[in-house]
């Protein structure tokens, strides 16, 4: 028998006890309270709450990292995107400000559900200042850049390749990122109905466990693609040649490479409608939309093998494999 206390009767607050029913010693009971103003009660909760919002919204100071390349602003890779998006985060948390992703004016809000700021027209002609990191593994002195510039002003506005903490911009280290940091990054990397439908018919012409085999040659090819002849084409062929599997999916920036290893091999690919583009340095919508897919298409893959031009690993490559814990395996040529 669980003993339950009654609230006490006050003069505001009077109690009154209605007794039927049965029990034991007792014909009957059944106790109603009566007069409790609960209403009171919820309404000064609620008013503390907007306050507390109001308070927050108005007295915490802010980072906006604002992107913005469809109307001429600073652009990196999507993949250096979310890095710096998670990184800024961080900082923010850190350090008991809030923070605040904006893509509005951006090429990614054309695909992504989750990056438009609703304080967007209170803001959207300040100006956006380049917070400049290393991208080859030198200390970047982030916190000594901010600092003075929150210090004078309440909101900043800012663009920033910063890479998260432990991550050293380079290489791949797997548990680098908190569950909180996945989380994060998934809701902005969350793709609109229509695009996650074009992504689930992708998905249905590969194989149902597939690894992906990911060939990064250097971004000139954006320009005058690789040929066959090229000895650094070959090298990278014959390393594909002897490491793929038969569901094993081929991704590269060389349509040429892709074209071939295709006729070659029989590998699955994932052909783009138009030209391979860069979301770093185009805003072409098309292009854009494929590297959308691509991206989404790694994130489900059994495994991910990546060789590159460069001594770093891509980051279009490397994020999608963190954030979904998707093992990855990195070379070089």
């Amino acid at each position: 028998m669980i003993a339950v206390p009654l609230p006490r009767a006050t003069a505001a607050h009077p109690i009154a006890i209605e007794v039927s029913g049965t029990m034991p010693g007792l014909s009957s009971t059944k106790i109603k309270a009566i007069n409790m103003d609960t209403n009171i009660i919820i309404g000064v909760l609620a008013a503390v709450c907007i306050l507390y919002i109001v308070y927050t919204l108005y007295n915490q100071k802010t980072v906006f990292l604002v992107w913005r390349n469809l109307r001429g602003g600073r652009s990196n890779g999507f993949g250096d995107k979310v890095r710096s998006a998670i990184a800024t985060r961080q900082f923010c948390q850190a350090n008991g400000f809030r923070f605040v992703l904006d893509a509005s004016d951006d090429i990614c809000s054309k695909f992504l559900k989750n990056v438009r700021a609703p304080e967007y027209d209170r803001f959207k002609e300040q100006p956006v200042e380049t917070v400049e990191c290393p991208s080859d593994g030198n200390p970047c002195n982030f916190e000594g850049m901010m600092y003075p510039k929150l210090a004078l002003a309440h909101n900043i506005f800012i663009y920033t390749n910063k890479c998260p903490t432990n991550d050293d911009c380079v290489s791949y280290k797997k548990g680098i990122l908190s569950y909180s940091d996945k989380a994060f990054a998934k809701y902005i990397c969350e793709l609109q109905d229509f695009l996650l439908k074009e992504v689930d018919r992708a998905r249905s012409f590969l194989p149902e466990s597939y690894g992906i085999q990911h060939v990064r040659f250097d971004d000139s090819i954006f320009d005058n693609d690789i040929t066959e002849s090229d000895p650094k084409f070959v090298a990278f062929f014959n390393k594909l040649q002897s490491s793929f599997r038969p569901t094993d999916v081929l991704m590269s920036n060389s349509q040429n490479f892709k074209d071939y290893a295709k006729h070659m091999l029989g590998i699955h690919t994932i052909d783009a409608p138009g030209k391979i583009g860069h979301i770093g340095n185009s805003t072409d919508y098309e292009s854009a939309k494929f590297s959308f897919i691509e991206f989404y298409i790694i994130t489900t893959a059994a495994y991910v093998k990546t060789t590159s031009s460069y001594n770093w690993v891509s980051n279009f490559i490397k994020w999608p494999c963190l954030i979904y814990d998707v093992p990855l395996e990195q070379g070089t040529i």
